[in-house]
């Protein structure tokens, strides 16, 4: 789960962790 949440991390830069 460490590997995707570095690949979404580029998109969700700007809305932080709002997902999780």
């Amino acid at each position: 789960m460490g590997s995707v949440i570095k690949k979404r991390r580029k998109r969700m830069s700007k809305k932080k962790h709002r997902k999780l």
